[in-house]
Order: structure tokens, then sequence, then C-alpha cells
């Protein structure tokens, strides 16, 4: 380990010991919770629990309250991203990112469309395919995200440049 920090000086690169070995576990922990509570929402919509008709029953009112508790997924993926881009700063690396991000969008949104193809015994169509994957409104978490993937860096201008009361009025607010 001593090497690898000698190596990197040698490279001009400093690098102090807390910033190599701090590591957060507990935003993966949240993700992998906010995983799980997406699945449970989409679980008990694709079900028909959502259809059932209003009769109370003690598993109607642990599944609804289930997936009630479950809608929480969006904002947790938010304020993780939030946090880990805290210190994202404008510039052309930082944006040419975005590219990444709408390829990967693209090839998962051709691999879904193949998909229901396959399975539901669809002919294949080309401007059905460009429709459904060029669609990006239908897809509301890929805009939410590009919207705020384009807002950081400005959001973080923003907040290190108010005062410290100010900020405590911002997380009061929040």
């Amino acid at each position: 380990m001593n090497n690898e920090y000698n190596s990197l000086e040698r490279q001009g690169i400093f690098i102090t010991k807390e910033e190599t070995t701090k590591y957060n576990y507990g935003i993966d922990l949240i993700k992998i919770l906010a995983m799980l509570l997406v699945t449970i929402v989409h679980a008990t919509t694709m079900s028909g629990w959502t259809t059932i008709g209003k009769t109370f029953t003690i598993s109607n009112f642990f599944v609804g309250f289930g997936r009630m508790l479950a809608f929480c997924c969006v904002p947790l993926f938010m304020v993780t991203t939030g946090y880990l881009c805290r210190k994202k700063e404008m510039g052309l690396n930082y944006y040419k990112k975005i590219v990444k991000v709408l390829i990967e969008y693209f090839i998962c949104s051709s691999l879904v469309y193949f998909g229901g193809i396959i399975f539901t015994e669809q002919t294949f169509n080309i401007i059905a395919m460009m429709r459904f994957v060029f669609n990006i409104s239908n897809q509301w978490y890929v805009s939410m995200y590009i919207g705020l993937f384009l807002l950081i860096p400005f959001l973080n201008i923003l907040y290190n440049n108010i005062t410290t009361l100010k900020k405590s009025y911002c997380y009061y607010l929040y």
C-alpha cells in the first residue's frame, strides 16, 4: 500500500490515506433497499393488486401499507444521486458522460422491445421499434435522470456560493 502512495507521489498525484480508504457502504445499502422497493411497487402493480376491489381484509391492508412505504424508492435514488454528485463540476468531461447513459438506455429499450416481440409473438416493425425506443417521455425516470444530470453542476455552484445561514435554511426547507 505504501508503494502505491509513493508511485502516485512520483506522478504528481497527492492522495491522502483518508481519500483512498473512505468508502461509504451506507449509500450502497440505501440503493439496494431502493431497488427492492421498486420491485415491490412494480410487482403489486403487475399482479393486479391495484385493481382489486376495495374490500378490507388484513392481507389487503398489509399489501397496501407495504406498497405505500415502497413509494419512497424514487426519492431514495434521488437523494443518493445528489449525495454522490455533490462535488461534480461543470465541464465537457462531465457532460460527455450523458452520452453513455443515453446509449445504455437505447440498448436496454431495444432489448425490451425485442423481448416483447419474442414473448408476445408480434411481428417486428422498425417504425414501432423507433417509436418505442425514442419515446423517452414514457420512461419518466430517464427524463428525470437526464434533467438532474444536467442541473447538478449548477445546483452545486449555487449551494457552494450561499452563506452558512442560508444553507441552514435550505436544510430546514428540505
